[in-house]
């Protein structure tokens, strides 16, 4: 028992010296990320599913964490449909995400995403649907925020009918059980563009955890 002091000490030791050499080492590799450009683009697709296109990923090591910057990002959903993003930015704050044993960004911010779909949102058990749940959940649950800039979601109604939502600006905050909007949105269908609205949203979430 009177070792152990000195066994925790240098447990503590150990896994300061760890997490510096970690550092050290992701100061070094992430200014040449793009380089390992294909090889991620590969992991992604293999972990989605779907073929994934970037054209530039650069990246550095702040204070509080990594920052990224990927451009010309694609996909293409098995249903036809397409999701891309002109650019996006992102700062991870890794010791709030410790902390909150979450994801927990600084910053995380979408320009020109455009989201297409061609499975209307009612449909269930398909693998277009599955597809598409893949994504609410990611933007849901695994983000605790983001922001749109001049984006754009395209989705099929019920009946069939195609209905674009245009997003000049949109802040997004989850939290386990509530999702909450803020921002611009325009909304146009075959009967016409619906003009402008301004939106403030706060939904609760019973199947959040």
């Amino acid at each position: 028992m009177r070792r152990l002091p000195g066994i925790l000490l240098l447990t503590g030791a150990a896994l300061v010296v760890i997490a510096a050499l970690l550092v050290s080492g992701l100061r070094i590799a992430l200014p040449h990320l793009d380089a390992w450009r294909p090889e991620i683009l590969n992991k992604i697709e293999s972990a989605t599913g779907m073929p994934v296109e970037a054209s530039q990923l650069s990246a550095s090591w702040q204070n509080f964490g990594p920052t990224l910057e990927a451009h010309d990002i694609r996909a293409e959903l098995k249903d036809g449909g397409e999701f891309s993003v002109k650019r996006v930015t992102l700062a991870l704050d890794v010791w709030q995400s410790l902390l909150h044993m979450r994801w927990q960004f600084r910053d995380l911010t979408f320009w020109q995403l455009r989201f297409r779909t061609n499975t209307p949102i009612t449909s269930g058990g398909s693998d277009d649907s599955l597809e598409a749940s893949h994504i609410s959940d990611l933007f849901l649950r695994q983000f605790d925020h983001f922001d749109l800039r001049d984006s754009e979601v395209s989705f099929l109604t019920p009946s069939g009918q195609r209905a674009e939502l245009a997003i000049p600006q949109l802040t997004w905050l989850n939290d386990p059980r509530r999702h909450r909007a803020e921002g611009l949105v325009s909304l146009s269908s075959l009967t016409g563009q619906h003009g402008v609205m301004q939106v403030r949203m706060d939904l609760r979430d019973d199947e959040g955890c």
